[in-house]
């Protein structure tokens, strides 16, 4: 085989790759994308990195971008309900919740203190949103898995 011959076949063979390559189903949803699978109620698990979860309840995510999540988490076998309002954004692949409002139903109310002016902000990468699951990671609490 000649010179000529081996590029042509590599040539051809490159040009392949590039069209697969190019082709292929590689691309990451776009935020928009992103914020429109989360709406509707999802059930929460939040699992530690050494695989255990203490916490669980549900997540509601609005088309206004509103959300309401209803927590427990046990503490020393107790069961500590929280109710947590604010709103999200989806951006550069991160969820981006704003806390405006936190209910720590198992303390007294004059115990239970206030958020600042403005909510608390949290952002969480999202690993993997699809119509029956949605996973975050967290500094915080590790991993976080949403089911519906």
């Amino acid at each position: 085989m000649g010179m000529r011959a081996v590029m042509k076949i590599t040539s051809t063979i490159l040009a392949l790759i590039v069209l697969l390559v190019a082709c292929g189903d590689n691309k990451q949803p776009t935020d928009a994308t992103l914020r429109a699978g989360l709406v509707g109620t999802w059930n929460v698990k939040v699992i530690g990195a050494d695989g255990s979860s203490d916490t669980h309840g549900t997540f509601t995510v609005m088309s206004d971008d509103g959300y309401r999540s209803e927590l427990v988490t046990v503490v020393s076998n107790e069961s500590r309900p929280v109710t947590l309002q604010g709103f999200i954004r989806v951006q550069d692949g991160f969820l981006i919740e704003t806390t405006t409002n936190a209910i720590p139903h198992w303390l007294p109310e004059a115990k239970r203190g206030t958020l600042p002016p403005g909510g608390t902000v949290s952002r969480s990468k999202i690993v993997r949103l699809d119509e029956h699951q949605f996973v975050i990671e967290t500094n915080q609490f590790g991993s976080v898995l949403y089911t519906r």
